[in-house]
């Protein structure tokens, strides 16, 4: 067993199996290697950086480039949009699940995926999806 496997056994051990705890970990996780909300939705959606680069508009090469250095001023905006769908569902979806849920065809999206959507370069419509299917307040007595 790798040093990786004992210690990750080790913390589902020490959490019980906490499904929250788990996320939390990860979280922090995240932050501790300063993951950027484009590596986040590259890693949760997974997509390709050619598919990346298609939700702004700009080539694989240019995508990758943002992956590594961050996004230019000028589009730190929509990257943050996105990055706000992208932990909407981290928090509402299993993480291994998420990859199936952005590309299931969504009714109010016009019967696209949220993936097609995010392609299409409509970050606040599927951030407003989002919030808009997770808002419990609709449900709640």
């Amino acid at each position: 067993m790798s040093i990786v496997e004992s210690m990750a056994n080790e913390v589902v051990l020490r959490s019980g199996g906490d499904a929250d705890v788990l996320r939390r970990i990860i979280d922090r996780l995240d932050h501790q290697l300063n993951a950027s909300p484009l590596q986040r939705t590259v890693r949760l959606w997974d997509i390709s950086a050619t598919q990346l680069g298609q939700m702004f508009g700009i080539s694989r090469q240019a995508a990758s480039k943002w992956l590594a250095d961050g996004a230019p001023a000028n589009r730190r905006d929509q990257v943050a949009v996105l990055g706000q769908a992208t932990d909407l569902l981290d928090q509402w979806v299993k993480r291994e699940r998420i990859p199936a849920v952005v590309r299931r065809s969504v009714e109010v999206l016009g019967g696209r995926s949220r993936l097609e959507v995010a392609l299409a370069g409509e970050f606040e419509a599927l951030r407003d999806e989002l919030y808009d299917t997770f808002d419990l307040t609709r449900i709640a007595p």
